[in-house]
Order: structure tokens, then sequence, then C-alpha cells
């Protein structure tokens, strides 16, 4: 079972491929047919705009199912989370958490509180204003 289903899933996988190959082409022939017609340049634009509005669409379309978040404030109402969507969440939870931290000394922090220490010193000596003196400033 487990199989066949691995299988229908790679197949149906391998069909919108194909169809998203099929339509970004379709889309890209439709441009390139627009560039060299007749028409005034008060139609090939708006024509091009919309065309490439379409591209850019269905790539954001095909992006936005790998970022998918599962927190609880983006549950539909009575929607239950699967138990791919629960360790999904745990993974990325895992795999963003920072666990140590080195500072410019070669000193290794791995609690929470020195970790967080160690960026607010990073970031607040990173950001600072620079101190300029008179004679560093070339005047012409």
């Amino acid at each position: 079972m487990k199989t066949q289903l691995q299988r229908l899933i790679r197949q149906k996988e391998a069909e919108r491929r194909a169809n998203n190959r099929h339509t970004e082409k379709h889309f890209y022939e439709c441009i390139y047919g627009i560039l060299p017609s007749t028409a005034p340049e008060t139609e090939k634009i708006p024509a091009l705009q919309r065309n490439k509005a379409k591209l850019v669409c269905r790539h954001a379309a095909r992006r936005i199912r790998i970022f998918l978040d599962t927190h609880e404030h983006d549950k539909i109402d009575g929607e239950e989370l699967s138990l791919f969507h629960i360790l999904t969440m745990h993974r990325r939870r895992e795999v963003r958490e920072i666990r140590q931290v080195t500072d410019s000394h070669c000193t290794i922090y791995t609690t929470l509180r020195d970790i967080t220490a160690n960026f607010v010193s990073h970031l607040s000596h990173k950001y600072k204003p620079i101190d300029v003196d008179g004679p560093s400033i070339h005047t012409a």
C-alpha cells in the first residue's frame, strides 16, 4: 500500500511538472509572439505585462508550497494537522534552532543566555557609529 501511494504521488508530481512546463512554454510563446507583432505599443506593453505577471504568479505558486507554515494561527478553523505537518513543524524548529555560537575570541557559547548576549554584543558593535576625527577628513 505504501509503495503504491508513493508511486501515485511520484506520477502525479511528474504530471504536474509537465503541465507547468507546458504552461510556461505557452506564456513564453505568447510573449515572443507579441514582440514582433505590428500592434501599437499601447497594446503591446499591457499584453506583455499580463503574460509576465502570469509567469511570476505561476513561479510564486510553485514556491509557496515549499514555504507553507504550520503554526496555529495558519490553520483553518476546525482543521486538524496531519502527522506529516506535525513532523515537518518539529523538524523545522530543530533545524532553525541555534545551539552554539563562537565569538571573535574563539569562545564557544551553548546556553541560550550566552548566545543571545553574544548576538547583542556583535550587532551593537557592528552597527555602532563610526567616530571620525578632523584630520582624517579630506577636504578639497
